[in-house]
């Protein structure tokens, strides 16, 4: 296998491992071997791979993870509604006496 072969074997399984995680950092990283990748694939050396791998990393976890996670993720207040009702008075509508 060539070096660009393996950017791309990693960058799938990056992927790939995205799936069972949240934060959308792997896939981030994934991205970056992509890019990496195509430097590669033109003939460019290991430097340059790494280059572009640093600044494809930088730039995607900085620009575009949190516009992902801003539309992404559930609201911040979404789980806390039924702790809302704890210790307040409350009328009960229906009684259910367990018949």
């Amino acid at each position: 296998m060539t070096v660009w072969q393996w950017w791309v074997v990693v960058g799938i399984a990056l992927f790939i491992l995205e799936v069972f995680t949240q934060g959308f950092f792997l896939a981030s990283l994934g991205v970056s071997c992509a890019a990496s990748a195509v430097v590669a694939y033109f003939g460019f050396g290991i430097k340059s791979q790494l280059l572009a791998f640093s600044l494809t990393t930088i730039t995607v976890l900085v620009l575009i993870r949190p516009f992902v996670m801003r539309y992404l993720s559930p609201p911040k207040n979404s789980y806390k509604a039924p702790l809302k009702l704890e210790g307040g008075l409350h009328l009960v509508v229906y009684y259910y006496d367990g018949i």
